[in-house]
């Protein structure tokens, strides 16, 4: 079987190392991708997954790839808001950490969204609605499909839940495969 586990950071490979040795201990072929944080360490300078591409020569990594141009900034806006909006539900645990999120809205953009009307806006259900539609209506990502057309992964493991590079998404995004006629 060939899978394929998308990270947004390389450090985030602790948390599933285990289940990829095993995978690869049983034979099945994988492949690590890591997001964008990780492409300021040119060379694999995490420990953990050097010493595991070094038991496991058969694996190999890479890089998610990032949507460009200007769906990139609507999906980046349409996927910062969404994740905003956790922090604004009432029964989460620790609401403040929405601030985690100023340093991705410009100025202007922030005072909007985290004023108290702009806030009670983004947590509406229509909002929550609105956000979903967007998400729908934007297609795959054409790089995204070609990769995962070359790799034809059995399984795509998504190793993140929140963070603020949602590149991930695209992965999950991918078409099906189509069916035959007959």
């Amino acid at each position: 079987m060939k899978v394929v586990f998308l990270y947004p950071h390389i450090g985030f490979f602790r948390h599933s190392e285990s289940i990829v040795r095993q995978l690869c201990r049983e034979g099945h072929k994988v492949k690590l991708l890591f997001g964008e944080l990780s492409k300021d360490k040119p060379g694999i300078t995490d420990r953990g997954v050097q010493a595991f591409l070094n038991d496991f020569p058969q694996a190999s990594i890479g890089w998610l790839v990032e949507r460009q141009g200007f769906w990139r900034k609507v999906t980046y806006t349409a996927r910062q808001l969404t994740n905003y909006r956790v922090y604004l539900n009432p029964e989460h645990p620790n609401p403040d950490m929405r601030l985690r999120w100023k340093p991705h809205f410009r100025s202007l953009k922030w005072k909007l969204i985290s004023s108290r009307a702009g806030e009670r806006l983004l947590a509406s259900r229509a909002a929550g609605v609105f956000l979903q539609q967007v998400e729908k209506s934007i297609l795959p990502d054409g790089g995204v499909s070609l990769e995962l057309a070359n790799e034809q992964p059995d399984v795509v493991f998504d190793m993140t839940n929140l963070v603020f590079n949602a590149a991930d998404i695209e992965y999950q995004k991918r078409p099906a495969p189509r069916k035959s006629r007959w």
